[in-house]
């Protein structure tokens, strides 16, 4: 009887070791996993920002005509197939860019926003993070990035953490059972220590 005890007593043990265990090595991948979409999604929106205050300057300097030339030759040059910028004119209409159009729900004045739009000559819409700001004379400016890129990342990154999950529930099961088991041979070595001087065997 009390030997079934102690088995079920290190049987308890050893799951709340491993489930004690499964929980931090889970919790430690999570906080990782978040911290690395943060990340990506972070330096994307850094991108579109800069890309935007740049442009302005170029409009200060050289009016409409200068931001249409310093648009034109950064897309020509760039070789980053995820920056996205489009200039819209006073009368509503694309001036230059690589959408295919305004998005008829993003306003002249916008902080940081995920939609899915269509990039110029794209089948498909894509997933973009943009920023917008008004510009005088009825100017309107969209600056963004793709995040196709930073998707696939995210869903590598998701693949790697349920991979490291796994093996993590694989080691704890593994100390657990060795714990569980030196922790029962101490026992067993105790149990017939006092087996043996309740037999007077002192």
């Amino acid at each position: 009887m009390r030997q079934a005890y102690l088995q079920s007593t290190i049987v308890r043990l050893t799951l709340m070791l491993v489930v004690a265990q499964v929980v931090a090595f889970s919790l430690g991948l999570t906080v990782i996993h978040r911290f690395t979409e943060a990340t990506i999604i972070t330096d994307a929106r850094t991108a579109a920002e800069v890309a935007r205050d740049d442009f302005i300057d170029d409009f200060q300097e050289g009016g409409a005509l200068g931001l249409v030339k310093s648009i034109d030759a950064r897309l020509r040059a760039r070789d980053d197939r995820n920056f996205i910028v489009l200039l819209r004119g006073p009368d509503g209409e694309r001036v230059i860019g690589n959408l295919r159009e305004w998005p008829p729900t993003v306003a002249d004045i916008m902080s940081w926003q995920q939609l899915w739009l269509y990039r110029e000559g794209g089948k498909a819409a894509e997933p973009m993070g943009v920023v917008t700001t008004r510009l005088p004379n009825g100017y309107a400016l969209l600056t963004g990035e793709a995040l196709e890129a930073q998707r696939q990342l995210a869903r590598a990154s998701e693949k790697a953490f349920l991979y490291a999950l796994a093996l993590g529930v694989v080691i704890a099961v593994l100390m657990a059972g060795t714990v569980a088991w030196i922790l029962a041979r101490r026992i067993d070595v105790f149990s017939r220590a006092a087996h043996d001087f309740v037999g007077g065997g002192l």
